[in-house]
Order: structure tokens, then sequence, then C-alpha cells
């Protein structure tokens, strides 16, 4: 399971980073800039913060860099429809332009849920981890995440 967050500005904005944790650990960030003054404040001041130990990759290409990081058959989680939106138009892009991909099969949840919150909190990396983390306390019987399942949708290549 790969557990994803997504920052961006705004609702329509374009992508400035995603972060994956789980089976995969990942940042990545477009180099896009904010123009949403809240965006600004509290997202763009950590976006270059690289975590430790974690692939970072800067660029606009993030499609390409998801296609190789992501293994078929992975169940891709997030804690809003909007991120696993933002996932799926990234992993089928390239060169600004829509492309078919390898993978055979791809599985979408959406949890609503509270997590702990570790690292910076609005950093897509942090995030992903944060909500992972959680999910681990989760499985072993501690207190988080308390969650309802939103959806779960499977994306197939035929």
């Amino acid at each position: 399971m790969i557990y994803i967050d997504c920052e961006f500005d705004e609702h329509n904005g374009p992508l400035l980073s995603l972060g994956l944790a789980g089976a995969v650990h990942a940042y990545i960030v477009t180099g896009h800039k904010a123009k949403q003054p809240w965006v600004i404040d509290n997202v763009e001041p950590y976006i270059l913060e690289e975590p430790p130990y974690v692939p970072f990759y800067e660029t606009e290409d993030v499609g390409k860099v998801l296609r190789k990081l992501v293994p078929d058959g992975a169940t891709i989680i997030a804690d809003s429809p909007v991120d696993i939106y933002r996932f799926c138009r990234e992993f089928n892009t390239d060169n600004n332009e829509w492309i078919s991909t390898d993978h055979s099969c791809l599985t979408f949840k959406v949890l609503n849920t509270e997590y702990l919150s570790l690292g910076i909190k609005h950093h897509a990396y942090w995030d992903a981890y944060s909500l992972w983390y959680s999910s681990q306390l989760n499985y072993l019987g501690q207190p988080y995440p308390k969650s309802r399942c939103r959806g779960v949708f499977h994306a197939f290549n035929y």
C-alpha cells in the first residue's frame, strides 16, 4: 500500500508537490510557484525541505517518476479524493499529454480519517508519512486513525 498526499495552489491550481509513503517512499516537487496567499504562507516555506533518507525528485514530469516508482497492482491511499485525482492526472501525463500506462491494475482508497501529524504540516511527504504511520498504529490496535472508508475503486488498463 502506498499512502499519498499532494500540495497544490488553490483547488484548481498547479500541483506543487506529491509525497508517497509505505511500500514506496518518495518526495516530488514540481517547481511551480504558489499565488494563493495561504499556500504562500503555509506550504511554500517548507516545500524544499527534503525528508531524510527519502528519494527526492525535483521535476515537472511527475508522471514519469510515478510510473517508475509505483508497481503494477499497487493500492494507493489518500485522505482526500482530490489527492487521488491529482495523482491520476499526473500518472497518465507525459510532456503535458495524456498517455496510457503499462500498469494493468491500480486500486485507490480514500480514507476519511484523523491521523497523527508527524514532521512538517502541509508538506506532502510528511502528511503521506503521517497517514501511513497512523494506519500502522491502527493495525497494531492503537487509537489512530479513526477512519471510515470514503470509497474504493479500481482502475484497469485494457
